[in-house]
């Protein structure tokens, strides 16, 4: 799959909530915000807003003109000024986190039956690390990593928190930025389990 093209259809014409994605918030705004992704859905959703536990950044885009938040998702609660929300984005971060069922159950403040929750993580079986292991590395895990998932976790955590899970792909971000990920997305396309992440989304149970 090609996750940008996936990832705007998704969003457009949406009331969208994006958490985690400030990023490299600093050098996107030296080019204007040109490749920051939030940027980028701003210009095609309904509306968008975006939520972090960077303050500092949250105030910083903030005063770009960004509709931004302070917000921990696992216990943060701003329903009151965001109301439900069409498409819920958490790109890379739950990986991140300290206590995911806290951070499930807190999201469905702002889902209605129809919310698409959308979340990518690192994919544990990718080819990366697979070759890492053979060559004695281990796996390619992040210092601020909490943890891996893969999609039987997934589903387990989805059950448990009230949720089914409607789609699963595997993707490689970024697949032509460089040899390595050329590679990677080659072996995915033989292979899904070879990919670098996957997708899962992610609806409540009526």
């Amino acid at each position: 799959m090609e996750i940008e093209s996936f990832l705007d259809e998704k969003v457009k014409n949406k009331r969208v909530f994006e958490i985690g994605g400030l990023g490299s918030f600093e050098n996107y705004s030296k080019r204007n915000f040109q490749n920051w992704r939030h940027a980028k859905i701003k210009k095609i959703a309904k509306a968008l807003y975006g939520g972090d536990i960077n303050s500092r950044g949250v105030e910083f885009v903030k005063s770009c003109g960004f509709d931004y938040f302070y917000f921990d998702i696992e216990k943060t609660d701003i329903s009151q000024e965001l109301g439900c929300i069409d498409t819920i984005l958490l790109l890379d971060v739950v990986e991140h986190l300290n206590n995911v069922g806290m951070a499930l159950e807190n999201i469905k403040k702002y889902m209605s039956d129809n919310t698409e929750f959308i979340i990518t993580t690192p994919n544990p079986m990718s080819l990366n690390n697979i070759i890492r292991t053979l060559f004695f590395k281990g796996l390619n895990t992040l210092e601020d990593h909490t943890m891996w998932l893969d999609i039987c976790n997934v589903r387990q955590l989805a059950a448990r928190y009230g949720f089914e899970v409607i789609y699963v792909d595997y993707f490689t971000f970024n697949p032509e930025s460089n040899f390595k990920q050329m590679i990677i997305n080659f072996a995915g396309k033989i292979n899904k389990y070879f990919h670098q992440n996957f997708i899962v989304i992610l609806k409540k149970i009526k």
